[in-house]
């Protein structure tokens, strides 16, 4: 057969998870292969480029020129369906062999091959031949990832990222001995060992590194975390520190673990932090040793609860006045062992302490702060457990770390009392305090949009949360789970399910049963009722929830599909089973008034007016109770708007 030979780009890209999907459920992953075949035909005729070679979710494109190439590369992964699945994309320019029925064989097909199967979920990995070659904007976008060696090929090759939010600028090459020496990371045991000679002959060291370079690897790192976490980070900024922290290291272990975090190997990367931590215990250097088994605790976060909680109890003991350490530990009890183990551990921490010491009045912060704000918790036990902290809390007043905790368990405690106006003020106040204290601007961000959202305000509460979650994507931060869910939450109800729809399907994808949720919504909006209950109900095989939880979906679902007279069933049994609990309290009032406004609103777009003004009433009634007065405002224009009569 006569094979022809030519220069060419090629674009390789496959859905990620898909043989996963294909088990759960088989005719989704068929119609999602459906949708990306679409994507990647539309794709290669915007720009100029053809499809060569499929293969079950496999897809092999060629492009005569490198920047159109990138370009597909950029519109397949940031113009994707919310509720696509993610790919993977590897993109290489070189020599190809061409068959006589088109097919395109050859070392820079393989090559493309390997970079796609190298890439994370969402990302598109760039050989620095390709790149050379574009000479275009997107070249402001590639970030350096090193030389890697590539699978079953005796070569290494120089690769970039293509980062949809990265700066100008990012496409340097990166200073090649380091790089050689993240790729060998990535291949072997004798890694430490090599970074160590490395490290002693002055060819590595944070001191070659800049501050961009650092917060561009953690970024990266975070990434790698994130994306294959097997476990959820209960404090996901301690473990963006601790990455920050490894990279800037001046000891050869922590470059060793940073390597192996940036080659996805989160549990060799844990493990070369806990033999350090180990080591230097063994020498004598006990501080030196609490700071190496904290950064393997904040590490494991993404990995293994249990091997959080084992090497935040060795950080705590080998540093006992950490309240980085104390707080890994009592987080880790309340998780794995419930809230009486935690609280117990709390209790033996404050009475170690004889004296007022920050320790003590943290302990006291940390367990006012789980029992002020847990629903159904008795004034009187909230009460005494907020002047418990209160008298240890007033000795550093100049603390913000301290001060900003406070401020959390006194707006939790002025909402159990119905003040909403004091619980926003004390939200305000420690926002302001956390964002002085660094690594802890998410605390306060979670605990102001909370606020907002309970007291009916939730244009700003939207509008507030987007922006953060912007911000963080900005500086290469752990993404919070808790508002990109606030966010979803909140734009559903909101009636903006397009603009949502992103941050709901990238919160979707840390969480199961919250992705068949979301899958479930987004089927509702377009009519799909059978399908929207059957996924409703997995999500509820896959988490457990409460019957009113399940029947304050259904009132969505329902209402999203038009059904209402379904959706006011829903809302009937929601009402019943939380109106009547009285250790709900403000709980009740504060999600009836929710699906109330929700449910009121999208009557109304569909002109049942009386329905709708009744509902609208009624949820301003349920905001009235507990002080909500933006929620109460915000029911009376809506009112308005509607013409509803008083």
């Amino acid at each position: 057969m006569e094979q022809k030979k030519r220069l060419a780009t090629i674009l390789a890209l496959d859905m990620a998870g898909f043989s996963m999907r294909t088990e759960s459920d088989e005719t989704s992953a068929i119609a999602a292969v459906a949708a990306l075949r679409q994507r990647v035909s539309m794709a290669a005729a915007a720009h100029g480029g053809r499809i060569f070679n499929t293969a079950g979710d496999g897809f092999m494109l060629e492009f005569a020129a490198a920047s159109e190439a990138l370009q597909a590369a950029l519109d397949l992964l940031t113009q994707a369906p919310a509720e696509a699945p993610p790919i993977r994309i590897g993109v290489h320019a070189g020599e190809v062999n061409v068959t006589e029925s088109g097919d395109l064989l050859g070392h820079g097909v393989n090559v493309a091959a390997r970079l796609e199967q190298m890439a994370q979920p969402g990302m598109a990995l760039v050989s620095r031949a390709a790149a050379d070659l574009a000479r275009s904007d997107l070249n402001e976008r590639l970030v350096p990832r090193g030389r890697v060696a590539l699978d079953k090929m005796n070569e290494t090759i120089e690769v970039l990222a293509l980062d949809p939010a990265a700066k100008p600028g990012h496409a340097r090459r990166p200073r090649r001995r380091r790089a050689w020496v993240y790729a060998a990371l990535a291949g072997g045991a004798a890694a430490a060992a090599v970074f160590a000679l490395l490290f002693a002959g002055g060819i590595i060291g944070p001191q070659r590194q800049s501050a961009e370079d650092v917060n561009a690897v953690a970024r990266e790192v975070m990434s790698q975390l994130v994306s294959n976490a097997s476990a959820s980070p209960t404090l996901p900024d301690g473990a963006y520190a601790a990455v920050l922290a490894l990279g800037q290291s001046d000891a050869p272990e922590d470059q060793a673990a940073v390597g192996f975090l940036r080659a996805g190997e989160v549990a060799r990367a844990v493990a070369t932090l806990e033999q350090f931590a180990a080591d230097l215990e063994r020498r004598g250097a006990r501080t030196e040793a609490a700071s190496a088994y904290a950064r393997a605790a904040n590490v494991a976060q993404f990995l293994d609860a249990q091997r959080t909680l084992r090497n935040a109890r060795r950080a705590f003991d080998l540093e006992p006045d950490s309240l980085e350490s104390f707080e890994m530990v009592f987080m880790g009890l309340r998780l794995l062992e419930g809230a009486p183990a935690a609280d117990a551990f709390a209790d033996a921490v404050i009475a170690r302490e004889s004296r007022r010491t920050r320790l003590r009045a943290f302990a006291k912060t940390i367990k006012a702060l789980h029992v002020a704000t847990v629903q159904g918790a008795p004034s009187d036990v909230a009460a005494s457990a907020v002047a418990a902290m209160e008298s240890d809390v007033r000795a550093f007043p100049n603390d913000d770390m301290l001060q900003a905790y406070a401020e959390r368990v006194r707006g939790g405690a002025a909402m159990l009392q119905n003040d909403v106006r004091a619980a926003l003020a004390h939200a305000a106040a420690a926002r302001e305090r956390y964002a002085r204290v660094p690594g802890q601007e998410l605390n306060g961000q979670t605990v102001w949009v909370r606020a907002l959202e309970l007291s009916g305000d939730w244009d700003r509460a939207w509008s507030e949360s987007r922006a953060f979650i912007v911000e963080r994507e900005r500086l290469g931060a752990p993404p919070s789970l808790y508002l990109m869910g606030a966010a979803c939450f909140i734009g559903q109800n909101l009636n903006r399910l397009a603009e949502a729809a992103p941050i709901c399907s990238a919160r979707a994808r840390a969480d199961r049963a919250e992705t068949e949720r979301l899958l479930a919504i987004m089927a509702a909006a377009d009519g799909r009722v059978e399908e929207a209950r059957r996924r409703l109900a997995e999500s509820r095989r896959l988490e457990p929830i409460s019957d009113a939880f399940f029947a304050s979906y259904e009132v969505d679902i329902y209402s999203l599909a038009g059904d209402f007279a379904a959706a006011e069933a829903s809302l009937a049994t929601f009402r019943r089973l939380t109106l009547g609990d009285p250790t709900l309290a403000i709980s009740a009032s504060s999600d009836l008034a929710r699906q109330l406004r929700t449910l009121g609103m999208r009557e109304i777009g569909a002109r049942r007016l009386r329905q709708g003004c009744a509902m609208l009433a009624e949820a301003a009634s349920h905001y009235r109770s507990y002080g909500a007065d933006p929620g109460v405002a915000a029911m009376e224009r809506a009112q308005r708007d509607a013409r509803c009569s008083r």
